[in-house]
């Protein structure tokens, strides 16, 4: 197969790009091999959605991938000219992309065909410590979405937080999930410690099955460019949280 494959942003300069043909298959087979979840998400035209790895055809350099249950996306993936993934392997994120997906079958049902990639992402290092958030009381995160109407405020349940970055569910994929993309002008209040007005950049959106056969979407943002109020409050916020866990563990709470 031809190759279509295209670099995220950035890679070159990136030190967790990997370029290597047989760790790449290495991953490949592990996404594969753990039925990890692959979101796809294209900008032009708009669409995102859930797939598999349904095999790896190293002799044609191509991947083929299930397709999404509603042919109006399939459709649409198919004429778009940049598409990226991600998935999670063992807490690691996964990253590439695709400047071109084509339809072709697999045992005689309909898939999607995509070159194996010459340079993926492998995420895993994290610069700031991050806490679990509170499950039965979810500390919000508001923000403001364009819709026909005009704004609108929605509030999305956060499932950790640090001072460089929280992680956040969009279950119902309210916000646009494009890597990179900037969240302006978010509230987010910490119970006993206060409310602070932060922008977010989206780093990586990932789904998760559950048990249930739910699929829940995780939404990774790292702060831009916070004020030191900001980082002063999720400093105690974080600390606060700590602390309580550490009295749980000690049977103290």
């Amino acid at each position: 197969m031809k190759s279509a494959t295209a670099a995220l942003e950035d890679n070159h300069q990136n030190p967790y790009a990997i370029t290597s043909a047989l760790e790449i298959l290495a991953i490949l087979r592990s996404i594969q091999n753990q039925k990890a979840l692959i979101q796809i998400h294209a900008k032009q035209p708009n669409t995102t959605f859930i797939t598999t790895l349904l095999e790896i055809d190293a002799d044609n350099g191509a991947i083929k991938l299930d397709t999404a249950r509603e042919d109006i996306w399939n459709k649409r993936i198919l004429t778009a000219e940049h598409i990226s993934f991600e998935a999670s392997v063992n807490k690691i994120r996964i990253q590439f992309a695709a400047t071109q997906v084509t339809a072709c079958l697999q045992d005689n049902q309909p898939a999607l065909l995509v070159a194996i990639p010459t340079e993926l992402i492998r995420l895993q290092r994290r610069d700031h410590f991050r806490i679990n958030t509170p499950v039965i009381k979810p500390v919000l995160c508001n923000v403001s979405i364009k819709t026909s109407a005009g704004n609108k405020a929605v509030n999305l349940p956060l499932e950790n937080i640090s001072c460089g970055g929280l992680s956040m569910f969009d279950d119902e994929q309210l916000l646009d999930h494009a890597q990179s993309t900037v969240y302006k002008d978010c509230v987010i209040t910490l119970p006993d410690v206060g409310s602070i007005s932060v922008t977010l950049q989206l780093t990586h959106a990932l789904p998760q099955e559950m048990a249930s056969g739910k699929i829940r979407h995780h939404l990774g943002c790292a702060f831009v460019n916070p004020p030191a109020s900001a980082i002063n409050l999720l400093q105690r916020y974080v600390g606060k949280l700590e602390r309580e866990l550490i009295a749980k563990e000690r049977g103290f709470a």
